[in-house]
């Protein structure tokens, strides 16, 4: 086998003729872009470029930068959530859940420290508040695009069996309230809770003239820019028997007699409180 090396130099490449070697097979002449050649030759061509700039350009396989969390980003989030009808109060808790998820996360959306701070809260908490906390992240997520945050499945709701309340645990807990300051409100507001079926944050929410002592009925009011809502953002009405009656008419006229209590009707009485 003979040998002959030789470079052919272009504009763009040098061209490396390399290995020659006998072909028995094709006597003929061979010509081509690299001129004639003895017959009897397999022509092999390596090639190598000649320095040339090179500019990438966009690809498919670059890794996407992560969004950041800012604080326009959580604001334009919560202008949107403000749209459907719900309370300053609430806004001010979905604004705290967005709050403490982006500290954690340093304020970069990364799946792995995501998922880290859920496991955490679904941990540490009741499944009605880590639902709470998860459905506010989850659709925050979904504003800043994130594709994982439909891989996020929340718990379903816990069986709740509500308990019965006897007559006998009305009457323990209005006696516990004997010389209490506010006596006369907090028998009113517990009578008024057995017998209605109103919920603790909707008797907060009440205002004199929702209550109608005369036809024993209260209007339920759904109304978040007054800061009145329902769980099921609607206004309705409840009745409330006459032992409830009797205690509201009390506590009606003994704030229209006291000026210490002009300001307050259920408003002022917290879960703590009671």
């Amino acid at each position: 086998m003979s040998y002959c090396l030789t470079e052919i130099k272009t504009s763009k490449e040098v061209m490396t003729l390399a290995t020659c070697k006998p072909n028995v097979r094709n006597s003929s002449t061979t010509s081509g872009t690299m001129g004639q050649w003895s017959s009897g030759y397999d022509v092999a061509l390596t090639t190598r470029r000649s320095p040339v700039q090179f500019r990438p350009g966009p690809s498919r396989f670059l890794k996407k930068a992560e969004p950041k969390i800012s604080s326009d980003k959580i604001n334009e989030f919560l202008n949107i959530v403000g749209l459907s009808g719900v309370t300053n109060k609430h806004l001010k808790e979905v604004k705290r859940a967005l709050e403490n998820y982006a500290k954690y996360i340093l304020f970069v959306v990364d799946k792995t420290k995501s998922l880290e701070y859920f496991k955490i809260l679904q941990n540490k908490y009741s499944i009605k508040y880590y639902k709470k906390q998860m459905h506010a992240i989850k659709k925050f997520l979904n504003l800043l695009e994130i594709d994982w945050a439909d891989e996020i499945t929340l718990p379903s709701d816990p069986n709740y069996i509500p308990k019965r309340i006897s007559r006998e645990n009305i009457e323990q807990t209005v006696s516990y309230f004997e010389g209490d300051r506010k006596n006369i409100q907090l028998k009113a507001v517990v009578l008024l809770g057995a017998s209605s079926g109103l919920r603790a944050e909707e008797i907060y929410q009440l205002e004199q003239g929702d209550i109608n002592l005369e036809n024993r009925t209260i209007f339920i009011n759904h109304n978040p820019l007054n800061g009145q809502t329902t769980k099921t953002k609607r206004s309705r009405v409840s009745f409330f028997n006459e032992d409830t009656q009797k205690r509201i008419s009390e506590y009606f006229d003994f704030f229209e007699n006291n000026s210490l209590f002009k300001e307050i009707i259920f408003t002022d009485i917290s879960r703590e409180g009671v």
